[in-house]
């Protein structure tokens, strides 16, 4: 039998209940006590942290939760995840007259240069708070975009980036998502004495 292959998708069905979402942001704070002065030091790697929370479902339909979460290896296997509530972009962004693309190598930071956006140019073709998805990496738009006649644009979004992407990598816009791990080695669910199942299990990004 072949083994599962990574990044696995979550079973189709139930939708979440409940999920945490936040950036754990990978710096050193030292505040000295004699003059008051915070020293921040930023590393690399910042990334999404959270959990996810799924209905109470029956022993019969807990079987595939069941079988996913020991399919994942404790934290070895990877899997696809995003915010639930940001699966479309909510500026005018549009996949049939769009196809934002990475304009130049070695960008770094959290802003990118990209063209592909349509030519008559518009404002917010990026709303604040949309996703996207790029080098394999899930960010959060932090500024409205807004796409020159040209159909370049900057977008400007948190977390960092980790990698560089190429030149003409894609920017997925629709359904971004990243990929995470199940932190913990150790992976449970629990029932009641009606076979009534609860799963809530943590998540973060795999950087």
């Amino acid at each position: 039998m072949a083994a599962p292959t990574y990044p696995r998708t979550f079973p189709s069905s139930p939708a979440f209940k409940k999920q945490r979402l936040g950036i754990n942001y990978n710096e050193l704070v030292d505040k000295s006590p004699y003059v008051n002065v915070k020293r921040i030091e930023e590393g690399i790697g910042h990334r999404w942290e959270g959990s996810l929370t799924l209905p109470p479902m029956s022993t019969d339909d807990a079987r595939v939760w069941k079988a996913w979460l020991a399919s994942m290896d404790g934290g070895i296997g990877t899997f696809y995840a995003y915010d639930t509530e940001g699966r479309a972009s909510a500026g005018a962004y549009d996949s049939g007259l769009d196809t934002p693309l990475v304009d130049g190598a070695s960008q770094t930071g959290s802003s990118l240069l990209i063209k592909g956006f349509r030519v008559a140019g518009i404002a917010d073709v990026l709303a604040v708070g949309d996703y996207f998805e790029v080098n394999g990496e899930l960010k959060l738009v932090v500024e409205a975009t807004t796409a020159a006649a040209g159909g370049g644009a900057t977008i400007v979004f948190e977390p960092k980036l980790r990698a560089s992407p190429a030149d003409n990598d894609p920017l997925t816009i629709t359904n971004a998502k990243g990929v995470f791990v199940i932190p913990d080695d150790f992976t449970e669910w629990q029932s009641d004495e009606f076979g009534i199942h609860d799963f809530t299990f943590p998540i973060e990004e795999d950087v």
